[in-house]
């Protein structure tokens, strides 16, 4: 599910208000990690976890593909690392829209 996390930005919440709780949630950010992606993913990923949910994140370098770089994999690698650890499930989706021209 791709939460908006502007209207609910605590999971439970918008879990108790729909009634339910979806299995996966969706998150954007772009690729190498800004301050705030880092800071969304800080925030979310511990709330997923918390609920034995997915997380699905899409990963976008708007920069190209030059912008990718081992040391930009290795910091989303680190963060991500930090909470699998803790038993959180992550599906890393690369570069979605990326259609060769």
């Amino acid at each position: 599910m791709a939460l908006d996390f502007n209207k609910y930005p605590i999971i439970a919440n918008y879990s108790q208000a729909a009634g339910w709780n979806p299995a996966s949630y969706n998150l954007y950010v772009n690729f190498p990690l800004g301050d705030n992606d880092k800071g969304l993913l800080n925030y979310v990923l511990p709330q997923i976890a918390a609920i034995n949910g997915i997380a699905f994140i899409t990963v976008e370098p708007w920069g190209g593909l030059d912008s990718c770089t081992q040391q930009a994999a290795a910091d989303l690698a680190d963060l991500i690392h930090q909470y699998e650890v803790l038993g959180l499930t992550v599906i890393i989706r690369f570069a979605q829209e990326m259609n060769g021209r």
